[in-house]
């Protein structure tokens, strides 16, 4: 089954304008997907993030995964990790949240691009640095770098994923079931469409 996912030329942030939850309201449109189609979920909520993430600004792109659920299709940060407008604050985060040492050390095939990504881009002025904090030492109190190091992390860690970042402090949002507010009612739809109701409890 194929949809059509159509982008704007430029960013837009629900904190800005109010157009993105009148868009999901009606767009994308499931209603020619049954419960019979349950195997596609992951493919759709993977567009469905990519397309919501295209649009917003990468301030409201860093918020939403401040508060994101790692149980989602890793594809969706495969896609995050992957872009020059992320921001390095984000890129970082992602990363230690990842748990790189077990990913490495168990070969989770899913994560282990997400991880390389960050890995070979972060030290080469990839992504953008809007000034955000991060602190992989002290991620909202867990120190993520002693969490995946058994020795000395700079043996293992590229610099720019150990840095300690300053500057502002961007707080998670608040989320249903992980998914941000403007997004919702096309998640809901989705997952009605697919007998998946469930995820709304």
């Amino acid at each position: 089954m194929i949809f059509s996912w159509f982008r704007k030329q430029t960013s837009v942030s629900p904190q800005e304008d109010g157009s993105l939850k009148d868009l999901y309201s009606r767009f994308p449109d499931y209603s020619a997907l049954t419960p019979e189609d349950e195997d596609q979920f992951d493919d759709l909520l993977t567009q469905l993030f990519i397309d919501y993430f295209g649009r917003v600004s990468t301030l409201r792109r860093h918020e939403v995964l401040a508060s994101w659920n790692y149980d989602f299709p890793k594809a969706i940060l495969e896609w995050v990790v992957s872009q020059a407008d992320t921001d390095i604050a984000t890129a970082q985060m992602i990363y230690w949240r990842m748990e790189p040492e077990s990913v490495r050390d168990y070969e989770v095939e899913e994560d282990l691009p997400i991880v390389e990504t960050v890995e070979q881009r972060i030290g080469q002025g990839f992504y953008q640095d809007n000034g955000w904090a991060y602190d992989p030492r002290n991620d909202n109190g867990c120190n993520e770098v002693k969490s995946n190091t058994d020795s000395t992390p700079e043996d293992f860690y590229p610099p720019e994923l150990l840095k300690a970042r300053t500057g502002r402090h961007i707080e998670g949002i608040q989320t249903n079931n992980a998914i941000p507010e403007e997004l919702y009612p096309a998640f809901a739809r989705l997952v009605k469409a697919l007998g998946l109701d469930f995820y709304l409890e």
